[in-house]
């Protein structure tokens, strides 16, 4: 660093050739490095229309089954082996499509404890074939 009262090189007298060092050009012992600052996170870059597939679903899922309801208002009777109920038609199939759902889920979560299961199953015993060598 340069004190404003020292000469600069150019300004230096003529004839001069001698390069005088400013005084605190001394060897000094070097300052300790301050801890590395971890890299910054890369940031998250998101691909596509900014809009969810399932909000985008559910939207015209929710705009069909209005149109169903308006378009079916009729009353229809539904014999079930010793019973008979009369109810609108939306009613019905809106009834059947719950039902169906929960029966889908039941069936799916069955599906998933054993597929879960079995992988835990084939895990150990990989892991005992490997203590046993």
């Amino acid at each position: 660093m340069r004190h404003e009262d020292e000469p600069k090189p150019e300004e230096t007298e003529a004839g001069e050739d001698e390069h005088v060092e400013p005084a605190e050009t001394k060897t000094k012992a070097p300052e300790p490095e301050a801890p590395a600052a971890p890299p910054p996170e890369p940031e998250k870059v998101y691909v596509g229309t900014g809009i969810s597939w399932a909000i985008l679903f559910g939207v015209v899922l929710i705009v069909v089954i209005a149109i169903l309801a308006l378009r079916n208002t009729a009353s229809v009777t539904v014999d079930l082996l010793f019973w008979q109920i009369e109810a609108p038609l939306i009613s019905v199939i809106l009834g059947v499509a719950a039902i169906t759902v929960v029966i889908d889920e039941l069936i799916g979560m069955i599906l998933r404890i054993r597929k879960r299961r079995l992988k835990k199953q084939k895990e150990e015993l990989k892991r005992l074939k490997k203590g046993s060598k």
